[in-house]
């Protein structure tokens, strides 16, 4: 996925990729093609056809007047918003100084939308504000089995609001 991601975020059709010759990915992965190295005659390479999701939903830090964002510089949230037409940010905290750049850093260019959502990435964690939930993601595998069962779950966790701090 990674080298999808890449591929998709500079704009080129594939990205070539070690490591998958002589295993079952080329088996489960048909889109996944082996091609000649065009510099090395006779070497075969496995080519990963670029990933262009159409939006992108990221959580992240905050966010800064000219729409620019921080992250958690641990996730791919960057490459994310480069490979996708639209990218909509949900951020804990807004401020209007601009932010500094650093790890972490996506620019408002690839930024369509942001939006204070403070808990918005629970059951998830946020480094430095939350950790995960264990027992809301335990709840969400064992209702979201069946239909009624993710209704209750949405009814009980998202409809009625995401708290901010939980104890």
């Amino acid at each position: 996925m990674l080298a999808g991601l890449q591929a998709g975020a500079v704009g080129v059709p594939f990205m070539p990729v070690r490591g998958f010759l002589g295993t079952d990915y080329l088996k489960v992965r048909p889109e996944f093609r082996v091609i000649e190295n065009p510099y090395n005659p006779g070497e075969p390479v496995v080519v990963v056809p670029a990933i262009r999701p159409d939006v992108a939903l990221i959580h992240g830090f905050r966010a800064d007047a000219g729409g620019n964002v921080l992250t958690d510089p641990t996730q791919d949230a960057g490459l994310m918003a480069r490979a996708s037409r639209l990218t909509i940010v949900t951020v804990e905290e807004f401020q209007e100084a601009p932010l500094g750049r650093g790890p972490g850093f996506i620019p408002a260019l690839y930024v369509g939308a942001v939006a204070v959502a403070r808990g918005g990435a629970r059951p998830g964690a946020c480094p430095g504000y939350y950790g995960r939930d264990e027992a809301e993601i335990k709840a969400y595998v064992g209702l979201a089995r069946t239909e009624a069962g993710f209704r209750e779950y949405l009814t009980r966790y998202v409809l009625n609001g995401v708290p901010a701090q939980r104890p």
